[in-house]
């Protein structure tokens, strides 16, 4: 990205947010009444004084810095998911398949709950659950709050996430919806498969083949076989011969969606209702790229890249290098939310919500690898996850009028229960080499063939209890709020790990090592003396537990102090415990031995935010907190996991401290219309000991793990503007015009970080200086059509923070974010009665590429990671009955 090109994006979206208010000010300021050549018109308005309009804002209403997406939001942007739809919002990016970033800082910052809980994560590698689980469908809006408030958990960083399920409905419905969509880069073209086999396994669900086979799993780590070479070839033989990966036509995109709800009004005031949902989406994708590694000057560890074939020396089948990777994704997702209300004031609900995601993969990498000095090395892996996450909750909402000055009594609570599952039943890695001979061979070294097994689980207790207490005192309004939560989490891992290896003495011929794996690794080669023989190399760090209890209390109240001023103070107390038991890994001295870490601290967190509406629709926010960032259990534990999109590995950190943040925000906001509000805001943050993700050496190579550094600051301005355009009248005698309302929404976030560190200083890791959105759009009520320009901007940031090795640092790995330009169209027509809604979408339309590099001392710059990322087009048709 060009500094030029940087500049003028912002300063596009800079414009446009802090020019519109001028506008709708001046248009408020002139006169809307008839030209006084009209008597009668003029002697009216003599009469009429207007001092300003109240603006009903959901946004407005709340006590806190915090923006809001509505139904009406995501429709305007046609976003299918909601981490799509929360990429629009001012100061959020979406990284990966839906991590959020607020204000630029690291997913790890922002906390998500569901109807008040919070969640399990199915990912190993990410505290927060992946935003692209939650289809739009299932969720009613979405409050991003970015300052703190004490009823939420005091894990706040960037922001809180919360989002809400639909509730009882007010009439039933049946709803039916269908999508399909084709990506430049991929649907027509060739991808890479393989045969998982089962009759499901089109569908994302695998049968038993792929698990561990029940005759190793009498004893997984086969020491019992050791004395026993008929059992130890039989476990050989038990494994699925499934290894080649093979070229074919990949398939559009496509999904459905099913919805319903049901009323059943009983006497006395008694109403039932129920509201299911049902979404499922086929998605491929072909990523062909570049991957690389680097050492701390600039030499290349592993070139994966076609420069690595161009100097093979002349081998004809030095061709292909690179990296290509095709994945499947296959997501089913349901909801179910039941509710009884037995009168306005009385309530109970019944909410399960199951979101499922199976991914096949197919990769090969080709290139120079360290591991081969000098030779071509040709990487394969296929690999089959399936991530789960099923969230059940049960709550309560009951209100009571009291005798007293302060009368509404609401008392909410929810006891909740959620899991999240990620299996990992068959991941298989192999690798040949180009020998001089011109001919690919599979390596011969201990690395040539890798099966592996792996299962996470994640399980999540909590229980919430709060009482909302309000009501007039001396004219003034006052709320009161009190509550308590406790919260159990328990995160299990275990993974296995296989190889076949020549059996003692023998040496495998170059002849049989030229062939495909299923030759090589077939019965007859399997066990005795001529062939190979089944390893478990699993490492002692292959399998961690760990625990973590949170008991919590607070107290807040909402005070209107004097005229148009109202504060809002509370304060958090937290009680917390992590346990984490893991292994010292192999390679390291005392391999095998366990490492027990515990975390056990308590805090008191302290909330304040007053709100001055100083002039007629237009306020003033301050913002103070103290808020708490702690390790994740799974980055506490010294386990090593694979991140299947970067091929990177990453290792834990026992030696974690939990990171203590301050809050501060000035925010100005102005409604001045329905549904239309510009706002300016500025923040501040320092942290005590912030975590990050670092760059580091892991084995042989290089990884991920996580370090504190000693303190970090953060400091930002942003804007946003969402505003109608009067058309009408800029332009009364065009007919478009008057039958068409022509909004724009945009933002912008600037932001400024700094990490200071014994030797070093730079920027925090993950945060990007530029983040902006634009929307243009127009929509006709009438002929029930809109369409949608969006543009979604994040600057660079730093992926993976470099540490110091040695007397060196190593450079920080830079991920450059595509320019994201999509355009949304929707027309709703009737036929035979019935309404349809027919949508079309076009996404990365500048056909942007994604890139991670480093840069060296020595002014060069290396390639870590790069592909294309092709242009998608979809049509959606839904109609409700």
């Amino acid at each position: 990205m060009t500094p030029t090109r940087t500049i003028g994006l912002a300063g596009l979206l800079a414009s446009t947010v802090l020019t519109a208010p001028a506008i709708a000010w001046a248009q408020d300021a002139a006169p809307s009444v008839p030209a006084p050549q009209d008597p009668e018109a003029v002697s009216t308005v003599e009469d009429i004084v207007v001092r300003g309009r109240f603006v009903p804002d959901v946004k407005r209403e709340t006590s806190a810095v915090a923006n809001i997406l509505t139904e009406e939001d995501i429709k305007r942007s046609g976003d299918s998911e909601i981490g799509e739809a929360l990429a629009r919002v001012t100061g959020l990016s979406i990284v990966g398949d839906g991590y959020v970033y607020v204000r630029g800082l690291g997913d790890r910052y922002s906390s998500i709950v569901l109807d008040g809980s919070t969640l399990p994560s199915p990912e190993p590698l990410k505290r927060v659950v992946p935003l692209d689980l939650f289809p739009t469908s299932l969720v009613s809006n979405a409050q991003i709050q970015k300052t703190y408030s004490a009823q939420y958990p005091g894990e706040f960083g960037g922001g809180l996430i919360a989002l809400s399920t639909r509730a009882i409905p007010n009439e039933r419905f049946l709803s039916f919806g269908a999508s399909i969509s084709a990506e430049t880069e991929t649907t027509g073209k060739e991808g890479l498969y393989w045969d998982a086999g089962g009759k499901l396994s089109n569908i994302g669900i695998a049968d038993n083949s792929l698990n561990l086979p029940k005759f190793i799993a009498i004893d997984p780590s086969l020491k019992s076989f050791a004395n026993n070479p008929a059992m130890l070839q039989a476990a050989g033989r038990s494994l699925r011969n499934i290894w080649s990966i093979d070229g074919d036509k990949n398939l559009p995109d496509f999904g459905f969606n099913l919805s319903g709800a049901e009323i059943i009004d009983l006497s006395n005031g008694v109403r039932l209702g129920g509201f299911v949902a049902v979404d499922y989406d086929y998605q491929v994708r072909n990523r062909e790229g570049v991957r690389n590694s680097f050492e701390v000057n600039g030499g290349v560890n592993d070139q994966i890249s076609p420069e690595a074939c161009a100097g093979a020396g002349g081998l004809s089948n030095a061709v292909g290098c690179g990296f290509r990777r095709t994945e499947q994704e296959y997501a089913l997702n349901a909801l179910g939310a039941f509710g009884i209300e037995f009168n306005e004031n009385h309530e109970l609900k019944l909410t399960t919500l199951l979101l499922r995601k199976t991914r096949q993969q197919a990769l090969i990498e080709r290139g120079l690898f360290s591991a081969d000095p000098g030779l071509i090395r040709s990487f394969q892996r296929l690999n089959w996850i399936e991530q789960q996450m099923n969230s059940n909750q049960l709550s309560g909402r009951h209100v009571f009028m009291l005798p007293m000055a302060l009368d509404r009594l609401q008392i909410d609570w929810r006891a909740a229960y959620s899991t999240a599952t990620r299996d990992t039943p068959y991941r298989r890695e192999y690798s040949y080499r180009l020998e001089p001979d011109n001919v690919f061979r599979l390596t011969p070294g201990s690395d040539s063939n890798r099966t592996f097994f792996s299962a996470l689980e994640d399980e999540n207790k909590e229980f919430g209890l709060d009482f909302t207490l309000n009501g007039m005192i001396a004219d003034r309004e006052i709320t009161l709020k009190a509550g308590g939560l406790h919260q159990e989490r328990e995160r299990d891992f275990a993974s296995r790990r296989y190889s076949f290896q020549p059996a003692a003495g023998v040496i495998i011929s170059p002849e049989l090592r030229s062939f495909v794996p299923e030759i090589i690794f077939s019965p007859d080669n399997i066990g005795g003396n001529a062939g190979y023989t089944l390893r478990d190399i699993t490492d002692p760090s292959d399998f961690f537990d760990a625990t973590m209890e949170i008991n919590a209390a607070y107290a807040s109240a909402e005070v209107e102090v004097i005229k148009d001023l109202r504060v809002t103070a509370g304060v958090r107390y937290e009680d917390s415990e992590q346990q984490v038991n893991s292994f010292i890994p192999l390679g390291e001295t005392g391999a095998g031995d366990p490492i027990n870490a515990n975390l056990a601290q308590d805090f008191w967190l302290p909330t304040a935010t007053a709100t001055w509406e100083f002039a007629d629709n237009m306020q003033l926010r301050f913002g103070y907190s103290k808020t708490i960032n702690r390790p994740d259990l799974r980055e506490l534990a010294n386990a090593l996991f694979l991140d299947d999109d970067s091929n990177t590995l990453e290792r834990g950190n026992p030696n974690l401290k939990i990171a203590e943040i301050q809050n501060y925000d000035l925010r100005w906001e102005w409604y001045f219309g329905q549904r239309q509000s510009a706002t300016i805001g500025l923040f501040y943050k320092s942290f005590d000991n912030p975590i990050e993700r670092t760059y580091q050496p892991i084995g042989e190579g290089f990884g991920r793990s996580f370090q504190n550094a000693q303190e970090a600051t953060l400091k930002g301005v942003e804007a946003e503007i969402d505003y109608t355009l009067p058309m009408d009248v800029w332009a009364p005698n065009l007919t478009w015009f008057q039958d068409n309302e022509v909004f724009v929404v945009a933002n912008v976030t600037w932001s400024d970080s700094e990490v200071k560190d014994a030797a070093y200083t730079r920027a925090l890791q993950g945060q990007s200086e530029w983040l902006g959105n634009l929307q243009l759009g127009f929509e006709n009520t009438t002929a029930r059509r809109r369409a949608t320009l969006l543009v979604n901007y994040q600057g660079e940031r730093i992926s993976d923070a470099g540490i110091i090795t040695g007397s060196t640092r190593l450079p920080d790995v830079i991920e450059t974010p595509p320019i994201l330009l999509d355009l949304v169209a929707s027309q709703t027509f009737t036929v035979g009665g019935r309404d349809y809604d027919l949508g079309a979408k076009v996404e990365n339309i500048l056909g942007e590429e994604y890139e991670r590099s480093q840069s060296f001392a020595n002014g060069g710059k290396g390639v870590v990671e790069g592909y294309k990322l092709g242009t998608t087009f979809s049509l959606s048709l839904s109609t409700t009955f």
